[in-house]
């Protein structure tokens, strides 16, 4: 999230320390017994100024901090950036973006997939969009 005509952001000054969030994820059988934990972080660098304007993202990530499965359960995770856009104005831009998160648990007998947005921001916002979908297979 970076403005079009910089190619690294190191050309950019003025970043702040990068915020985290973390996010644990628990999933349990039809007994209520845990059998799936995932536990991750995220990482925004932000407020990334060029020319002492704007604020970017230089760095966005998740990081895996712990995956636990019962036996016979595999567990299988992936992230992407959905969006990249511009929440300010042409004058002062704000980067944005939206990062999902999308996880699986599986069995011999049943799979079930869910999947976290976040809306991150070039002021340090990180923010759970609150549309958790659990998605079962049988």
């Amino acid at each position: 999230a970076l403005p079009a005509h910089v190619n690294s952001w190191e050309q950019l000054e003025s970043w702040k320390t990068p915020q985290t969030k973390v996010v644990r994820m628990i999933y349990k059988n039809i007994f209520g017994l845990e059998v799936a934990r995932f536990t991750y972080r995220i990482i925004l660098l932000y407020g990334g100024r060029f020319n002492g304007v704007g604020e970017y993202i230089g760095y966005a990530t998740i990081e895996p901090l712990e995956i636990i499965s019962s036996y016979l359960y595999d567990i299988n995770a992936k992230a992407s950036v959905a969006s990249v856009y511009n929440k300010g104005d042409s004058k002062n831009p704000i980067a944005a973006m939206i990062l999902n998160i999308e996880w699986s648990i599986e069995t011999v007998f049943k799979k079930v997939f869910i999947k976290h947005a976040y809306n991150l921001d070039g002021s340090g916002n990180i923010i759970g969009l609150g549309n958790v979908q659990l998605i079962e297979q049988d």
